[in-house]
């Protein structure tokens, strides 16, 4: 399979990135979930260490425990080129049955945890950031841009966890 697709199971939406900063935290380039996906991965067998990369920038997905999400406080998920978070996709229980082999396929339902525990959430909590970069209108004014949050957590896995891959 050339390029897989990580969609966020309970809300629809693609794990993405901009080259829009946090203002808040790290002020590293914001992860999300979006209407389009944008970081790559390739081939890889579970519970290999992978890392994901966002296609534009080359910046890699990232988690710091020391840096607080800006709507729910849980640990920041962001891209960075001098940081990177290494992580291991897990099959839950209900992954694509036609699945046999060991490698990650389309339809798989998985878990995406570091090697420190956290798991990848998201939810349909947004959070927004005033953009007065590229974004201007004719009156020099900013945009607000809304983000679904992504988030890195050791709580109780549930729904809010889940991420289906896709073929793309």
């Amino acid at each position: 399979m050339k390029f897989e697709a990580i969609k966020h199971l309970a809300t629809g939406k693609y794990l993405s990135s901009s080259e829009i900063n946090y203002q808040t935290g790290s002020k590293r380039q914001v992860v999300f979930c979006g209407e389009k996906c944008s970081m790559k991965i390739v081939g890889v067998l579970y519970d290999d260490v992978v890392y994901l990369t966002h296609k534009k920038t080359g910046t890699t997905l990232s988690l710091s425990d020391f840096y607080r999400s800006p709507k729910t406080s849980y640990a920041e998920v962001h891209c960075f080129q001098f940081a990177w978070t290494n992580l291991k996709f897990i099959k839950n229980d209900q992954t694509n049955q036609e699945n046999k082999t060991p490698y990650l396929k389309a339809r798989d339902r998985v878990y995406l945890r570091t090697e420190t525990d956290y798991m990848l959430r998201s939810q349909d909590v947004t959070f927004e950031i005033e953009d007065d970069n590229e974004h201007k209108n004719d009156k020099n004014d900013t945009k607000t841009l809304i983000f679904q949050e992504v988030v890195g957590h050791k709580e109780k896995i549930g729904r809010d966890d889940e991420w289906l891959i896709e073929k793309r």
